[in-house]
Formats: structure tokens, C-alpha cells, sequence
């Protein structure tokens, strides 16, 4: 297994998630918050 798969499995275990293929489009700060809008990197649905 490469070190990026194994690392990337475990940051998903401590609850990290992964939006690959994406690309962000924005972002908002509220309060202690972030919130990053992202959509398909070729195209497609608009995530937050």
C-alpha cells in the first residue's frame, strides 16, 4: 500500500473526509466555522 493510501486511511478513521476530484470554488468563515463549497472537478454538483 503507498504511504499516501495507508496515511489517508487513517485520517478517515479519526473522521476526516475526502472529496477527491473536486475542486473549491469558495469558502465562508462563521464564527469557529468553516464551511467550503466545492463542486466536480469536471463539472457536475456544487457540494458544501
Amino acid at each position: 500500500m503507498e504511504v499516501s493510501k495507508a496515511f489517508q486511511k487513517i485520517l478517515a478513521k479519526q473522521g476526516l473526509k475526502f472529496k477527491l476530484d473536486t475542486k473549491v470554488i469558495g469558502a465562508q468563515k462563521s464564527g469557529g466555522n468553516i464551511s467550503v463549497n466545492v463542486e466536480g472537478a469536471k463539472g457536475g454538483n456544487n457540494e458544501t
